[in-house]
Formats: C-alpha cells, sequence, structure tokens
C-alpha cells in the first residue's frame, strides 16, 4: 500500500460503538450492519476515527505502533493494510482521493 495514500472512518456520525476488552463491536446505521473487529482492526478503525479528516497510510502505521508499543516495520505495516481493505468491504473505512 501507498504510504501516503489517506483513509478515514466511513460515516463516523452514522456508527455505534462499544469495546469489549480489547475488541470493538461497530453498529453501521448506513449499512445496517453490525461488525465484530479483531484488536488489530479495533486499534486501526479508533486511529482512523481520532483523524476525522483522513491519516495517511504511513502516519497510520506509526500511530498504531506507538499506541501498541509495538515495532513499526512491514509486517506491521502488512498487517494494517489487511485491515483496512477488511474494514473497507465492512464500508467502514474509505481511502481519500488526493
Amino acid at each position: 500500500m501507498d504510504v501516503n495514500s489517506r483513509w478515514r472512518g466511513a460515516a463516523p456520525d452514522a456508527l455505534g460503538m462499544r469495546v469489549f476488552d480489547d475488541e470493538l463491536v461497530v453498529y453501521n446505521e448506513t449499512t445496517g450492519s453490525t461488525h465484530h473487529l479483531s484488536v488489530l482492526g479495533s486499534v486501526v478503525m479508533q486511529t482512523l476515527l481520532r483523524h476525522p479528516d483522513g491519516i495517511a497510510f504511513g502516519d497510520l502505521v506509526r500511530a498504531v505502533g506507538d499506541d501498541e508499543g509495538v515495532a513499526v516495520d512491514e509486517a506491521l505495516a502488512h498487517a494494517i493494510a489487511r485491515a483496512l481493505d477488511g474494514l473497507a468491504e465492512l464500508a467502514l473505512a474509505v481511502p481519500l482521493a488526493r
């Protein structure tokens, strides 16, 4: 994934969320769907929502690494890219045009 690509949470006003331990359950009023996110998906989603104007992929990787105290490396970037793809499929995250 391009380090400069930008992402944001989709329709943050339409999302209802509950945190259970380290996992997040999200209800999307727009789609009518409820989703149980993995630990990484939860962290990525919460980070996106803290940046309503969007966040560059590289900055997202650094923010997640810092928040979780894990190494910011290619493995983390790959895992976050997969999480973003999953969130996009669920209509919870959207890439922003440059």
